[in-house]
């Protein structure tokens, strides 16, 4: 499953404005602007010039399950470190769930963003399989869709945003405030949408004063931040139940994903005076697989030596690594 699309509007924006030609409809459904991808993904034309983007949609190649509001974050890079923006509410579905459209809580001020999503926050819609995430700055496109082939990996899509750049030269100056005092009461089209910076589909004083705060801002003071990324799972309380003679119920609880896909989760265990701290590929180990992703689970553990002491850990996997519990022990009947 792959992210086909990234779209950025205001919430406010008029409807007559986002029906004009530059920006992407599907259906009924106003999605705004289309992020740039490919070589010019961050070239200075490529940046949002408007003061009031609080909507962010992605679209993907088939439908998918409803997301958590945080399965977005937007990253700001500042001179003070970055700065992470989350969502308050779920998305909304739209076109028949291939579309996924998020409000931010606050207008996004210029500055260099990353739209991150990991892979786990994204699921078909029958929740089987997770995003294929992967996105190489200036050189993926939409077209090829995010990824490698393989689900998993984190969608980092890097946007500049620089508000009043009317002309896309990566500098708010004076060539901008001719541009738009000259459109100042027009009609708004497909040739003059720019310089209508808060999308009400008026060209009018509200832009210049946007404009003047705006004066000599500039893409090379922008700070880039950091593109988050998955982190290793958790697994905690290995457990062990049911102890018999030569059979026993072990278990664990997955925590977290990290943001991954899990790949394995299981119960490894060897005889303690063997191995007293049991891990994959260990001397004299056992690896029992569960199936599943997060939360508690359990398998049978047979064929166990009767009146035998045994250590054992929980574990699971993903493409971060394998993640065990502290080790557990029991001695059978």
């Amino acid at each position: 499953m792959k992210v086909t699309g990234v779209y950025a509007r205001g919430g406010a924006w008029n409807a007559t404005y986002l029906g004009l030609s530059p920006f992407a409809t599907v259906g009924s459904d106003a999605l705004g602007w289309a992020l740039v991808d490919g070589a010019n993904q961050l070239a200075a034309g490529s940046s949002l010039s408007w003061s009031n983007v609080d909507t962010i949609s992605l679209q993907f190649n088939q439908p998918i399950a409803q997301p958590a509001a945080a399965a977005l974050k937007l990253v700001l890079g500042t001179s003070l470190g970055d700065q992470t923006i989350t969502p308050s509410s779920a998305p909304t579905l739209l076109a028949g769930g291939t579309i996924a459209q998020w409000t931010v809580p606050a207008a996004l001020d210029s500055g260099t963003y990353v739209i991150s999503v990991l892979s786990s926050g994204i699921l078909n819609a029958g929740g089987t399989t997770a995003l294929d995430g992967e996105w190489t700055t200036g050189t993926s496109t939409f077209a090829q869709g995010s990824g490698d082939g393989t689900a998993g990996g984190t969608f980092n899509f890097y946007v500049n945003v620089l508000v009043a750049d009317v002309n896309g030269s990566g500098v708010v100056n004076n060539t901008d405030t001719t541009s738009v005092r000259s459109q100042l009461f027009g009609a708004v089209s497909a040739s003059n949408f720019r310089n209508d910076f808060n999308g009400s589909n008026s060209i009018n004083n509200t832009d210049v004063t946007a404009l003047r705060f705006k004066l000599f801002s500039a893409l090379t003071a922008l700070v880039s931040p950091t593109a988050p990324d998955a982190v290793p799972p958790s697994i905690a309380s290995p457990s062990a139940t049911a102890v018999g003679s030569t059979t026993a119920t072990l278990g664990g609880t997955v925590t977290s994903d990290g943001g991954e896909v899990v790949l394995e989760r299981g119960v490894v265990l060897a005889v303690t005076g063997t191995n007293a701290d049991p891990a994959i590929g260990g001397a004299g180990t056992t690896k029992i697989v569960a199936t599943g992703s997060t939360g508690l689970f359990s398998v049978l553990a047979s064929g166990l030596l009767s009146s035998t002491n045994y250590s054992f850990k929980a574990y699971v996997r993903t493409s971060k690594g394998v993640t065990y519990t502290s080790v557990g022990t029991f001695t059978t009947a």
